[in-house]
């Protein structure tokens, strides 16, 4: 994978990882109230007021909210950003043993580390900016 993709899923990483930390902080629930089903947070900010959403499709959007709380996009795409580095390093010092940080890099750990980020990549192949050969290793 080159430096231009690699840059480009850094930034949609980043761009995800930026969105969850602007949003209201979970944990998220989801709750039956009478004839309708509400998503809520039990966070509740500076002034007391609590994050809740509600609209028409929202029974079968609950449960995928929910389970896309905040927090746990956020821990996700730190984890994503670390395994990014780390393959990049992998590439790097492939690339160029005598100022790579491992210089007895493999070419199969060469290989791996670049399947990870093609894997990656693809989790975010309906974003702009895209390659579809990205996603091939």
């Amino acid at each position: 994978m080159n430096k231009e993709a690699i840059e480009w899923l850094r930034q949609q990483v980043m761009d995800r990882l930026e969105q969850a930390r602007a949003a209201t902080p979970g944990p998220w629930q989801v709750a039956q109230q009478p004839g309708r089903q509400v998503v809520y947070s039990t966070h509740f900010d500076n002034d007391g007021r609590q994050g809740y959403i509600t609209d028409v499709n929202l029974r079968e959007n609950a449960p995928h909210i929910a389970l896309n709380d905040p927090q746990d996009v956020i821990a996700r795409c730190e984890a994503e950003l670390a395994i990014v580095t780390r393959c990049e390093a992998v590439l790097a010092a492939f690339a160029d043993p005598e100022r790579g940080l491992w210089p007895d890099v493999t070419r199969r750990e060469r290989t791996h580390a670049s399947a990870t980020l093609h894997d990656l990549a693809a989790g975010y192949r309906h974003r702009d900016g895209y390659a579809q050969h990205w996603g091939e290793a």
